[in-house]
């Protein structure tokens, strides 16, 4: 805001010592009217309390390398996907910033950070946590441990995850409730178990729906999500502050059944005649009259 304020200055003494040369003049103007936008963006800024710091990514999202694979095509040549060339660009630039940077103060701790440590953080771990646990010998044995799923990396696991939120999202994200913290609970099989009560939020439902999850890694990001993203802090509708996080669907047609006055659920009583007692042994009438459409005699009239 200052320098823009001394630039202006500048420029309108410029501009009325040069009055006579029409170039300067449209170069002075549209100097000019960069100076306003940019100080009616400094005055927003203030306005809404926004730091210019958060416009700027400080971490950088790398995908995984089976989203941006190299080929190989004839001839031995490698074909790589373009992302890869886009990060190879930035690590590029973050690397030659770390010799201007090492005589500022404010030289940021990590500049670049490794793809692997982002991508196989668990993996890692667990290798290594069988070696110090003196249950492999080398790092071979350890990978054929965790494809074999032997027991003891079913332990390793559990370690890892106690304590340690995920981040559960559902595609298209449209709203706040889109993506929740949650505690991991580790289970057999291939998908996700999700609590019926947060499906809502999700707008999930059990047909096939897909959800990502994401580890947040450092401590910060932990906290925040424990404390401002986990499910049982948004019980409310973010929009009309409703609760949200109530049952629906399956879950009311399992509370009715559990209950009703039979126990055994209405269907069974209404057609399986050998279920003909409640949950406290008494006699049900096996009257179907009322569920049965009475058959009427239609007579047709011919003129």
């Amino acid at each position: 805001m200052d320098s823009s304020l001394v630039e202006w200055k500048e420029l309108g003494e410029e501009g009325s010592a040069d009055n006579e040369n029409e170039w300067e003049d449209r170069k002075v103007g549209r100097r000019k009217n960069f100076l306003v936008r940019r100080m009616e963006l400094v005055k927003h800024f203030i306005r809404t309390n926004i730091e210019p710091e958060w416009m700027v990514l400080s971490l950088l999202p790398v995908l995984p390398p089976e989203l941006r694979p190299i080929i190989q095509i004839d001839g031995g040549k490698l074909m790589s996907s373009d992302i890869n060339e886009l990060y190879r660009r930035v690590i590029y630039r973050n690397n030659t910033l770390i010799d201007l940077l090492t005589t500022s103060r404010s030289t940021p701790g990590e500049l670049v950070m490794c793809q692997e440590k982002l991508v196989q953080e668990a993996v890692t771990f667990l290798i290594r946590g069988l070696i110090r646990k003196h249950f492999a010998s080398n790092i071979g044995v350890a990978k054929s441990k965790i494809r074999e799923k032997e027991p003891i990396v079913w332990e390793i696991l559990q370690e890892v995850m106690r304590g340690h939120p995920v981040l559960l999202n559902r595609a298209p994200t449209l709203h706040r409730l889109g993506i929740q913290a949650f505690q991991p609970i580790l289970v057999e099989g291939r998908a996700i178990c999700l609590h019926p009560l947060v499906c809502k939020g999700f707008n999930a439902d059990f047909d096939g729906d897909q959800m990502a999850v994401h580890v947040p890694l450092s401590l910060e990001a932990q906290v925040e999500a424990r404390l401002l993203m986990f499910s049982d802090t948004n019980l409310l509708s973010p929009a009309i502050g409703d609760p949200i996080s109530v049952p629906t669907q399956d879950m009311l047609i399992r509370l009715y059944v559990l209950t009703s006055g039979n126990r055994r659920g209405i269907c069974a009583n209404r057609y399986n005649p050998f279920n003909c007692r409640n949950s406290k042994n008494e006699k049900i009438s096996n009257n179907n009259s009322k569920y049965m459409k009475k058959k009427r005699t239609l007579f047709l009239q011919f003129l």
